[in-house]
């Protein structure tokens, strides 16, 4: 193709000659080259000297020097070539269009500047993937009895198979990949596979759900010549393709902190002083499984048995209160608990979809006010300035005590984290993404105090914000420094605040 330009002098014209000479599809590559030419517009005359030629072409420059023949007579339409330029550009677009232009300079003759400029489409050298749609398959037996469909997703109980099906041009060989919409749920997404088949367990986490009941689940198709494609994952319904449909599932759950085995008051002095009472607070999905049915408990109840003794092979039925997704149970009396014993105890709550959750813990001897928590053993008797430890314990997310009059102290060491300190900020760096401290070993119902400090590691970087804390959660460090750069840096984390 031929763009045309122009020069500082109207007897003088100036034009590129560019050519698409070859194309790499592998590289998705194309050779392109650019001729600049000098021509007379109107009568012969002559030209001569040193001269600059620039050509850029999709963002590269390239140039060269070069002289005319002194006295070199260009008659009126014809043309001196002055340069030749060849440069390899991406073509990885559908189509790619790529910009040229280019200058002339000189301090010798006339004209002494001349430029030009254009754009052109390169050759289309491979089309991209072409998503066409997926097949879901449930393959967990439990919901597929109660007819929920292949094409729903159910967070905490779906076990799906999923086909992605896509077609490649020009050979390519395709690679497969699911993502979720949302992050920090439990699906294969690392990477690229080479099948197209993939084994989506929802079961020990979520789903994002649309606020239409739509799962938000996006596929990736890449191939082998660097061709991509992105789509939401979607099924056929009704003869259509849409995105898959979800239910607003949660799994059923006995609220630790809300339910309790206690002693009745008395001392063991009489026979009626061997009771317990049981007080129960619980919550479950009361929704439509979307064939018309909505989910109820199936069973509710609990075992106690002394710890001398086998525990029973089934549970004692209970009769809540229902309401809504809320379970309750107030008082409910237990005969024959001896005083001078120890027992163990489990209540369970399921629902249709089989889901259940189990609390165990241990009643103590003696007699007790006090809420008996999950895997206590017997009550502490430690003090602190003559306070009462009624409970502490550790977990993966850190260490806690619990104190008679309500307050709890919860701690956490995270170490060798490593943070990227490289977002400017005046003279200094800050956190390109903030730590994430995570949950905390137990959750307070009034978190009054919270702090994190550096321990280690730390004379080069220092804490300049810690937000985002809640009574379940140490929240998020940003970091600082003069250089930019990773730290690597030792959190100690601190919070105080009432467990009742």
């Amino acid at each position: 193709m031929t763009i045309n330009g122009s020069t500082n002098n109207n007897n003088w014209t100036y034009k590129l000659e560019v050519i698409e000479t070859a194309t790499d599809v592998p590289n998705r590559t194309s050779t392109v080259q650019v001729k600049t030419y000098i021509g007379r517009a109107s009568s012969r005359s002559y030209i001569g000297g040193a001269y600059t030629n620039k050509v850029t072409v999709a963002g590269e420059e390239k140039s060269a020097s070069g002289s005319i023949p002194a006295n070199t007579y260009i008659n009126a339409g014809e043309w001196y070539l002055l340069q030749t330029f060849t440069f390899t550009v991406p073509n990885k677009s559908n189509p790619t269009i790529i910009s040229i232009s280019s200058t002339m300079s000189s301090s010798i003759f006339t004209p002494s500047y001349a430029s030009a400029s254009g754009s052109m489409q390169l050759t289309i050298l491979h089309l991209d993937p072409t998503i066409e749609a997926a097949e879901m398959v449930e393959t967990n037996s439990v919901l597929t009895s109660l007819g929920v469909p292949n094409t729903t997703v159910v967070p905490y109980l779906s076990k799906k198979k999923i086909t992605l099906h896509a077609t490649a041009t020009d050979k390519a060989t395709l690679s497969y990949r699911l993502e979720h919409y949302a992050a920090n749920y439990n699906i294969p997404t690392s990477g690229y596979q080479s099948s197209n088949v993939f084994n989506t367990d929802y079961t020990a986490n979520g789903i994002a759900i649309s606020n239409t009941n739509k799962a938000k689940i996006i596929q990736k198709i890449s191939d082998s010549l660097g061709g991509t494609a992105t789509d939401w994952l979607y099924v056929t319904i009704n003869n259509q393709l849409q995105e898959p449909n979800a239910i607003p599932y949660r799994k059923p759950i006995i609220e630790r902190t809300s339910t309790s085995i206690k002693r009745k008051s008395g001392g063991g002095i009489n026979l009626t002083d061997n009771k317990a009472t049981l007080n129960l607070k619980a919550t479950f999905y009361k929704g439509s499984d979307v064939v018309g049915n909505n989910n109820s408990i199936t069973q509710i109840g609990y075992k106690i048995w002394a710890s001398d003794s086998s525990e029973p092979s089934s549970y004692t039925t209970l009769t809540p209160t229902i309401s809504g997704g809320n379970i309750t149970v107030s008082n409910l009396e237990i005969s024959n608990v001896i005083f001078t014993k120890v027992y163990n105890y489990k209540i369970i709550i399921k629902d249709k979809y089989n889901y259940s959750d189990i609390i165990e813990a241990t009643l103590p001897t003696g007699q007790s006010t006090w809420n008996e928590y999950k895997n206590r053993v017997d009550f502490m008797n430690a003090t602190i300035g003559g306070n009462p430890i009624v409970d502490s314990g550790s977990n993966t997310n850190g260490s806690w005590i619990k104190y008679y009059d309500g307050t709890m102290i919860c701690t956490k060491i995270i170490e060798n984290i490593t943070n990227d300190i490289s977002k400017a900020w005046g003279n200094l760096y800050e956190s390109q993404v903030p730590i994430d401290l995570g949950s905390m070993p137990q959750s307070f119902t009034i978190l009054n105090y919270i702090d994190a400090s550096l321990t280690s590691n730390n004379w080069h970087c220092w804490i300049v914000r810690h937000a985002n804390s809640t009574v379940s959660n140490f929240g998020k460090l940003y970091l600082a420094r003069p250089t930019t750069g990773n730290a690597i840096v030792n959190v100690n984390c601190i919070a105080i605040g009432k467990w009742k």
